[in-house]
């Protein structure tokens, strides 16, 4: 207490605690409207139903570190005069800079200043993408929120979801990005309940360092990472699709909603890709939904599949890593050196377009996470 130091170390313990939460509720379908943090103090808002988890979650990286919750009364929460100095400073300083654009980052609940020069550039170049993208003449917002309120109208008669449920997913206007927000918290929840159970699943970078250093890597076997090539806009809907159908023996015990209508729904919501830029309309053809809920839990289901399939491969090879453990995409692993370009070409076998990059490691340390793994002697060591 006292020292000059403890802030400053603070600040770091709790920037690693907020990152890692915040990635484990997202992967949840927990997706704070905001969330903002002055050393220890921080403001948050969730749905109603989440705000225990979201608890949950903050308090499991260690016991000694523990948070406490203060929810609003009447519709208020005290004054926190740094939040109010903040919000003011920043909105008069983005209302002069009108070179400057406030946007939602692609992965993650984040927000985004950058260059409005910059922006458009990279917004040109997306729409540009012939493969992936296409313009359409029409807004399909209205007709797409007709059959995904019908879907609710049906689940809500078949007591699937109940009438309470029903209203509050049902939606009558919005923007085009939003058409599916609702029904993607639905189906993402759900999903949320069989993925992350496998001997290779990272929670969070606390689990991940605890794990890593129980390990002997030798110098005949290499360090490396693997990380799919824009996971998101790569991952094949069908192939998506057909993942999940694979493990409804398994998904049927989170849900009421029948294999068929949940399906459909999530074939919907997932082929429903669409935006407005410059005013005009333009539709994602390839891939997962940018910025969608469902997206992070459809992938993982997707790279479950890819995981299993290609160390079963592996092992028939006589191919059997040290380890290997996955953060969505980022994976680390550790086989003999001669193996290391088959292990790749392995994982790239799947899907064309679903292509791993690697990453060797250099002078004995790699970075994964928001850690270096490196190696001392035959042992591995973080920081």
């Amino acid at each position: 207490m006292g020292s000059p130091l403890s802030p400053v170390v603070a600040n770091i313990v709790l920037e690693r605690v907020e990152r890692s939460a915040l990635e484990q509720l997202h992967q949840e379908g927990i997706v704070p409207i905001f969330f903002r943090r002055y050393v220890d103090d921080c403001l948050s808002s969730v749905r109603r139903e989440q705000v225990e988890r979201m608890l949950e979650v903050f308090n499991s990286f260690h016991p000694r570190l523990q948070f406490t919750i203060e929810l609003e009364e009447d519709g208020q929460i005290r004054d926190n005069e740094w939040i109010r100095k903040d919000v003011i400073k920043s909105s008069k300083y983005l209302a002069e800079r009108n070179d400057l654009i406030v946007t939602k980052a692609d992965k993650g609940k984040l927000t985004v200043v950058m260059n409005k020069a910059e922006y458009e550039s990279k917004m040109l170049t997306l729409v540009n993408d012939t493969e992936t993208y296409e313009e359409i003449r029409n807004d399909p917002t209205s007709s797409t929120l007709k059959k995904i309120n019908a879907m609710f109208d049906q689940w809500s008669q078949e007591e699937w979801i109940d009438k309470c449920t029903k209203l509050k997913l049902k939606v009558y206007n919005c923007n085009p990005p939003r058409v599916n927000i609702q029904c993607s918290e639905v189906l993402s929840s759900i999903l949320n309940g069989i993925v992350g159970k496998t001997d290779h699943h990272i929670v969070n970078s606390f689990e991940f360092v605890g794990d890593i250093r129980q390990h002997i890597v030798t110098n005949e076997c290499a360090l490396f990472s693997l990380d799919v090539v824009s996971l998101f806009t790569n991952v094949p809907v069908d192939y998506a699709i057909e993942s999940v159908r694979l493990r409804w023996g398994e998904l049927e015990e989170h849900t009421k909603i029948p294999e068929s209508s949940f399906i459909a729904m999530l074939e919907l919501v997932l082929t429903s890709t669409f935006f407005m830029h410059q005013g005009r309309f333009f539709k994602q053809k390839f891939g997962l939904p940018m910025g969608s809920p469902l997206s992070p839990v459809v992938a993982n289901i997707v790279l479950e599949r890819v995981e299993r399939s290609a160390l079963e491969q592996l092992h028939q090879e006589g191919i059997v890593p040290i380890f290997f453990r996955r953060y969505v995409d980022d994976c680390l692993s550790s086989v003999r050196r001669e193996q290391v370009e088959r292990m790749l070409e392995v994982f790239n076998s799947f899907h064309p377009r679903l292509q791993f990059t690697i990453e060797l490691e250099e002078d004995g340390q790699i970075r994964f996470l928001d850690t270096i793994v490196r190696r001392e002697e035959d042992h591995l060591t973080t920081e």
